[in-house]
């Protein structure tokens, strides 16, 4: 098979820290040669059996390499289809004969390093960088003049496309009707997701709506809960807030996940149903609290190294 032509395009080295933490990650380079290390495929086959996060993603990653070597020669490089002309690398360890004796050639991390300086020497005229979560290997590769970078994906795409949990629809001012007079209600020939909820909307006035959930123990939209009281003072102000304190309040749904912008009410109704849970109706003896993650930044510990700080992220303030 013939190896794919030369360019002049910047040349990525991920260390095995941002496959474990995204296995999507060699997909959001743009136009890049990405290049995989052979210690970084020797690391992530120790992870494939892990139980977690990591290993799943070992796991994905592992398997999206199969598919790319049913391409073509990975040394060689196999250009990743959609994704403009991104061509991913599966290289052997590089050797750099530059390195100082303070740095183990054995040590997985210092190869990595050893590749991205052997790949800026024998290409001066093409951006070399190296992509790694570890602090300390960053600081390295500036010493040696290889720009290194922390992986922080773009995530706006991501997050336009999340999944928001609610659908609006338009059906007869009839249906509306009957929704409040029997308290379900399931359009024909349409299909919602389990505890997806509706905002229901008059085709002849917008004005004449309802909202609801659907149940999959009723196979239909039910009414939403609520209570006839505030809720330790809170009430839902708007309707995606009806949406948010239906489903804590719910015990047919054991796993929430709010999503929004700051000061859009999230942990506040989380707290007043958590207390309402737990000291009014009695249905839990405890409530956790505990710290978020700085504003959803998703903090990378080395799998490499013992994890020192994960007591004090993870926490509870009481």
């Amino acid at each position: 098979m013939s190896q794919l032509p030369l360019t002049t395009r910047k040349k990525i080295v991920l260390d095995t820290n941002v496959i474990l933490f995204d296995a999507q990650a060699i997909l959001k380079f743009g136009d890049a040669d990405i290049h995989v290390p052979i210690s970084v495929i020797e690391e992530i086959d120790r992870f494939k059996r892990d139980q977690g996060e990591n290993g799943r993603n070992a796991r994905q990653f592992s398997r999206f390499v199969d598919v790319l070597r049913a391409k073509g020669s990975l040394a060689q490089g196999v250009k990743l289809d959609n994704h403009g002309e991104s061509i991913v690398f599966i290289n052997t360890d590089l050797l750099f004969s530059g390195l100082s004796s303070e740095l183990d050639a054995v040590k997985a991390d210092n190869r990595i390093l050893m590749t991205a300086l052997s790949l800026q020497k024998q290409n001066p005229q093409i951006k070399v960088e190296l992509i790694s979560k570890d602090i300390n290997l960053r600081i390295k590769a500036d010493v040696y003049g290889i720009t290194a970078k922390d992986y922080e994906p773009n995530t706006s795409a991501n997050q336009e496309e999340m999944y928001e949990g609610y659908l609006e629809i338009v059906i007869s001012p009839g249906q509306i009707d009957q929704f409040y007079k029997e308290k379900k209600f399931l359009p024909p020939d349409q299909k919602f997701q389990v505890n997806q909820y509706l905002i229901m909307k008059d085709s002849t006035n917008p004005n004449h709506s309802a909202i609801g959930r659907y149940s999959d123990a009723e196979k239909a939209i039910v009414p939403l809960l609520s209570p006839a009281d505030s809720i330790w003072g809170i009430h839902a102000r708007n309707v995606e807030q009806s949406f948010a304190l239906d489903c804590l309040l719910n015990d047919e749904i054991l796993f929430v996940s709010l999503v929004g912008k700051a000061g859009t009410g999230k942990t506040l109704l989380a707290l007043a149903a958590g207390l309402y849970k737990t000291l009014d109706e009695g249905r839990f003896q405890r409530l956790l609290v505990s710290r978020p993650f700085s504003n959803g930044t998703r903090y990378w510990i080395s799998p490499r190294r013992h994890r020192t700080k994960i007591e004090s992220l993870d926490a509870a303030h009481f």
